[in-house]
């Protein structure tokens, strides 16, 4: 695929990427948990659904979480807060758009911060990666199957 780099003192980069829902998936899926993973330069993240064919009452597109002032703290999981029937729901033929925007320059706190930590003096390019000096970009997703479904 495209490779995943931000670029080293460019304050605006953004990675986006898309993926549309299987046809093996028969069912709606519910949605209970959303969450969003940068690391120190991510500074935006937002996740949202494209819905193929939305039923009455469903909007087209919905967003799922959006953290426009990233704190690397923030990692964890987002429940929605509404009965089940109520839950946004994703299906086969559904896009899950997920964006996110990086500042790799000093101006960006936690940047500056993780620099001085290992004693360099200007930011240098952040490729994918698990470290926590590289860069993510997920939404991991919780949902419901019906137990009538599981093995």
């Amino acid at each position: 695929g495209p490779e995943f780099r931000s670029p080293a003192g460019v304050s605006d980069h953004t990675e986006n990427m898309e993926i549309t829902v299987p046809s093996e998936i028969f069912i709606d899926l519910p949605i209970l948990m959303v969450m969003a993973h940068m690391h120190y330069v991510g500074v935006d993240l937002k996740f949202e659904i494209e819905r193929a064919n939305p039923p009455a009452g469903q909007a087209a597109s919905e967003c799922l979480i959006h953290n426009p002032a990233w704190d690397f703290n923030w990692q964890q999981f987002y429940m929605f807060d509404v009965p089940i029937d109520q839950l946004p729901t994703a299906k086969a033929g559904d896009k899950l758009k997920l964006s996110c925007r990086y500042n790799n320059t000093k101006s960006n706190r936690f940047v500056a911060q993780a620099l001085e930590d290992r004693g360099m003096s200007e930011p240098v390019d952040v490729f994918l990666g698990e470290e926590t000096l590289d860069e993510m970009c997920l939404a991991p997703v919780g949902v419901l199957v019906p137990a009538a479904l599981l093995p």
